[in-house]
């Protein structure tokens, strides 16, 4: 078992083959350096004390980012980021967490350059993006606390 330098938790087998790793697996949250690969999401919890499935959701398809309200059938879209474009990759549409943007990959692959990217403020210490229960979409960084530095999906952000 190996904690990376980036966050990532890795369960190793005997012969020290990858059998799992948290970076597979969001729940809420991206740190620095994590994707949210096309079939992910990131779920909101209920409250910041409740942390089963709340009502937003978050996730990437062949055609960008979106943010669901998962209330209603079919669930309905608040936040959404296309981009147009042919694919000029084989790998899954994706967003990868880097300092200073939220990169969309959704018809290229790393290492070209993003399709896409929402800007974030550069990290002057450690970062990380959480789903709200209300369905903002917040990076926060530690300055003697964990403090909101972005909206992502804010009232100035909001494409529709």
């Amino acid at each position: 078992m190996q904690i990376t330098d980036t966050g990532n938790l890795v369960l190793f087998d005997t012969n020290n083959v990858i059998v799992w790793q948290s970076f597979d697996h969001p729940t809420d949250s991206l740190v620095p350096g994590q994707k949210l690969v096309e079939g992910q999401k990131l779920v909101a919890s209920v409250s910041p004390t409740n942390w089963g499935k709340g009502l937003y959701s978050v996730e990437v398809t062949n055609k960008g980012l979106f943010g669901y309200l998962e209330t209603t059938n079919p669930r309905r879209v608040y936040y959404r980021y296309l981009v147009n474009g042919p694919d000029r990759s084989k790998e899954r549409s994706y967003v990868r967490f880097l300092n200073g943007s939220l990169a969309l990959f959704i018809h290229s692959a790393e290492p070209s350059r993003p399709d896409g990217a929402i800007r974030v403020p550069l990290a002057s210490s450690a970062q990380y993006m959480k789903l709200m229960p209300d369905g903002h979409l917040i990076v926060l960084e530690w300055q003697s606390g964990w403090r909101v530095v972005a909206d992502l999906f804010g009232a100035s952000r909001r494409r529709m």
